[in-house]
């Protein structure tokens, strides 16, 4: 069994969401790092709908713009072809419902989704890469 994201003991969670917890800390890790940027990890954000979400990353500039980072740790190569675009829908549907309120206050903002690896077939990753532009991220 994986060790929980402290890695202090085993907790009964499947290898894909210790793999996530994982890469999540790792990319949250350097954003955290780099000097010349505000970057904060796990903010809590509110949504236009009235509640709140929890950006992965979310980065500000020093010209008040804002980056909002969605960190995913899906593994493209073992996803069914019919599964590929609603998978990657369902990941823009997140990052847009935090980026929505930003803009609704004038806010410049960059959303982006990062994966730990680019899929292996040429035609996947064109595939993910078109439903992804089509939502501006």
């Amino acid at each position: 069994m994986p060790a929980d994201e402290n890695e202090s003991r085993l907790v009964n969670i499947p290898e894909w969401q210790a793999r996530g917890i994982r890469f999540e800390k790792a990319e949250n890790a350097e954003w955290l790092d780099l000097p010349d940027i505000r970057a904060k990890a796990q903010e809590r954000v509110k949504l236009s709908s009235g509640g709140y979400g929890r950006v992965d990353a979310l980065i500000e500039g020093e010209d008040g713009s804002f980056s909002i980072v969605e960190v995913k740790a899906t593994n493209w190569g073992v996803m069914a072809e019919r599964r590929v675009r609603p998978n990657t829908l369902r990941h823009a549907r997140k990052v847009m419902k935090y980026v929505d309120p930003f803009w609704e206050q004038r806010l410049d903002v960059s959303p982006g989704i990062i994966h730990p690896q680019t899929p292996k077939s040429r035609a996947r990753k064109l595939q993910i890469e078109a439903a992804l532009a089509n939502r501006i991220i």
